[in-house]
């Protein structure tokens, strides 16, 4: 098992489930470095700072379906190279 935020399952190397955890945020810490799959849809996450996935810049896979995000900053996305 990898690192892994208290609120979420990291049973598979480089994916983090973190579906239906009641978030209103991304966890800033606690994802394995090389994260490349996170699941944190079904929570109540309003909004993505700049820095809300800095920590997970290898990220290939983002699912942030059913929140209720209202607000986007431009430079969210930044340091997402690899975002499919």
């Amino acid at each position: 098992m990898g690192q892994c935020p208290l609120q979420c399952s990291c049973l598979v190397v480089h994916n983090a489930d973190c579906t239906k955890s009641s978030l209103s945020e991304i966890p800033q810490s606690g994802f394995n470095q090389h994260l490349t799959n996170l699941n944190a849809s079904f929570n109540k996450i309003t909004h993505l700072s700049h820095d809300s996935l800095r920590n997970i810049q290898e990220l290939t896979h983002l699912n942030l379906s059913y929140n209720i995000i209202s607000s986007i900053n431009l430079q969210a996305f930044m340091t997402l190279k690899h975002l499919k």
